[in-house]
């Protein structure tokens, strides 16, 4: 891995600087402890409730405790960090995918995410601690949160997520056709998508969707609150507005909409609408931030995203073929 910088893709965004953290620093009980790395006084946890699979390969979060805290390579002062994790369970390789620190339980540095890191797999250290992590990963269970594509017309090839049956607790979101993933801080927690000839760093307009397995007693109403703070302490010149609450699919769905004259960090007027919907394994929340005028794509993108459970008829999957609801 390289080392954390106190950069990272999408910084300029009021949307990913609001709530990214929620996706990383909030799991409370969902780390079990792994014991001390190897010749270290270092504690390790594993979150077992982010375990995911992309491509036959395991996905997990591995958090590392310092006992006090100390500076990394780029002079960056840490007291623990998380480490995106991939294992390739049959063969014992692994890899890094990224690395988010924090110093007193706020993130402060980030590193490059590894694009490649499908092909750069190393085999697992023969350590007992290396052996007990491999196998403590390769037997967690794969959460059955997914996100998969509405049935919105698209080709296939433009979709994000994967369209086979529906499984248990699923978002259903389609971004527009022009739409690109532009980043991804895991797997399954948190995706960007721009449109095509823009990029997270120099954006017009960006989707945001994220998944909130941590957050299960907490209301869609109550996490744009909280959003809604954070918000006016980034861009204290935001015009305050109401938080919108009512049902699709009988989920409680929670929406707000709020304006920045002046984003502090770039100068210029931002608008983001939040979608939060309160599912029963996860809170999912889409977010749309524009610096122009919206596209119709993307309004249609977070105005149609809902949830469905193949296993509760009172919150059934739609055929493929059938819209998704509407706003509240």
């Amino acid at each position: 891995m390289k080392f954390l910088s106190r950069s990272r893709p999408g910084a300029t965004a009021l949307l990913v600087l609001l709530t990214a953290g929620f996706a990383l620093t909030s799991f409370g009980q969902d780390w079990q402890e792994l014991g001390n790395v190897t010749n270290s006084l270092d504690k390790a946890y594993i979150n077992v409730a982010t375990v995911s699979e992309e491509d036959g390969l395991r996905i997990v979060l591995i958090k590392t405790v310092y006992p006090e805290p100390r500076p990394n390579k780029s002079n960056i002062t840490l007291d623990s960090h998380i480490q995106e994790t991939a294992f390739d369970c049959e063969n014992k390789k692994v890899y890094g995918i990224q690395v988010f620190g924090y110093l007193n339980g706020k993130q402060v540095g980030t590193s490059p995410l590894a694009k490649d890191w499908k092909t750069r797999l190393v085999p697992v250290g023969k350590d007992s601690f290396s052996q007990h992590v491999l196998s403590t990963a390769c037997t967690l269970q794969v959460r059955k949160v997914i996100l998969t594509a509405s049935p919105a017309p698209q080709s296939p090839t433009q979709t994000p997520f994967p369209t086979g049956s529906l499984q248990d607790e699923n978002l259903l979101f389609a971004p527009p056709s022009n739409f690109k993933i532009g980043y991804r801080v895991d797997r399954n927690l948190m995706t960007d998508f721009v449109p095509s000839g823009e990029t997270v760093d120099d954006w017009n307009e960006m989707l945001t969707v994220q998944v909130f397995r941590n957050l299960k007693d907490l209301t869609a109403a109550a996490f744009l609150q909280n959003v809604g703070g954070m918000y006016l302490k980034a861009c204290p010149d935001t015009a305050k507005n109401e938080i919108v609450t009512g049902k699709v699919n009988s989920y409680a769905v929670s929406m707000l909409a709020l304006k920045c004259p002046s984003n502090p960090k770039t100068g210029k007027p931002e608008t983001t609408v939040f979608r939060a919907i309160r599912g029963k394994d996860a809170l999912y929340v889409v977010q749309h931030a524009w610096k122009t005028v919206p596209s119709d794509g993307a309004k249609r993108a977070i105005s149609t995203s809902s949830v469905c459970d193949t296993r509760d008829p009172e919150h059934p999957c739609p055929q493929l073929s059938t819209p998704a609801p509407s706003v509240p």
